[in-house]
């Protein structure tokens, strides 16, 4: 069966349902995700991975958070019945990672408030990052900017601020002109998705203007989170021509592969008891 199915739309569409399967093993807990076949064909993936979570040799540094970078792929959007001539209108690029939230604080990351709350402090640490980068930018190009002025984020921003507006700051929108990243700050702009029996905490991201993305967040132990990040990459200037609806149809595949993905709570996961006796895992 084909993964692709045209649309009256004027893009390619894509079945998950009918993707192969890639399989994660962490520590027991299994993550079943649609992945192309085409990519897997590729050599790119063998479709089966196995992480043993809890030690720290597995994980990178991504930020100030440890991780595992569990798979990516590109969904390539193509001018409907055009496929051999027309380039790509747009990918989606879909990246999969393993938190392991040793900040959590105690937090029992299963319970989705308290999930809620640490991607909240997670979101505002690492978005703060990108607007002093974004301010240290616009301060150079403004000829004020000494070197690492933005490590000191209040007074750079300060001295954007009086840069740009002066003293007329009243009525103006500074993040819309700034073009600093806008994100959630509050629990009610998560949402809250149940898919196959998981709850997933779900927010959108962006840049006036611009693109954003979207990133889900699900719990698979007390200190452990999976974190799926949707990418929208523009590939032609046609992209925003009338006779196409990639903004439109491009949530609706994030929606449809969200439904796809599987967390799969294995009885052979390795739970506390498990760590004491230092017992190996199982793989499934």
């Amino acid at each position: 069966m084909s993964t692709l199915q045209p649309a009256q739309n004027a893009v390619v569409r894509y079945d998950f349902a009918a993707m192969p399967r890639y399989l994660v093993n962490l520590s027991g807990i299994v993550l079943s995700v649609p992945y192309p076949a085409s990519k897997a064909r590729d050599g790119s993936l063998d479709l089966c991975g196995v992480y043993d979570i809890y030690q720290e040799w597995s994980y990178e540094m991504w930020g100030r958070l440890p991780y595992i970078d569990l798979l990516k792929f590109d969904l390539a959007y193509h001018l409907s019945g055009a496929l051999k001539k027309a380039n790509a209108v747009a990918e989606l690029r879909v990246l999969a990672k393993l938190v392991w939230a040793q900040d959590s604080d105690g937090l029992d990351l299963r319970d989705i408030e308290q999930l809620a709350e640490w991607v909240l402090t997670s979101v505002q640490k690492s978005f703060r990052e990108k607007d002093k980068q974004i301010v240290a930018e616009r301060l150079e190009e403004l000829g004020l900017g000494a070197r690492d002025s933005h490590k000191d984020s209040a007074k750079a921003f300060g001295k954007l601020i009086k840069a740009v507006y002066g003293k007329e700051l009243e009525g103006k929108n500074i993040v819309e002109d700034l073009r600093l990243w806008r994100r959630p700050r509050q629990p009610e702009e998560l949402f809250t998705c149940l898919i196959n029996g998981v709850p997933w905490l779900i927010y959108e991201a962006f840049r006036p203007h611009d693109h954003g993305h979207v990133v889900a967040h699900a719990a698979v132990t007390p200190s452990h989170v999976v974190t799926l990040t949707f990418d929208l990459d523009d590939k032609t200037p046609d992209y925003f021509s009338p006779n196409l609806n990639v903004d439109d149809v491009i949530p609706l595949d994030i929606r449809n592969l969200m439904r796809e993905i599987r967390v799969i709570y294995s009885p052979y996961a390795r739970t506390d008891a498990h760590i004491a006796d230092r017992r190996a895992d199982e793989v499934v």
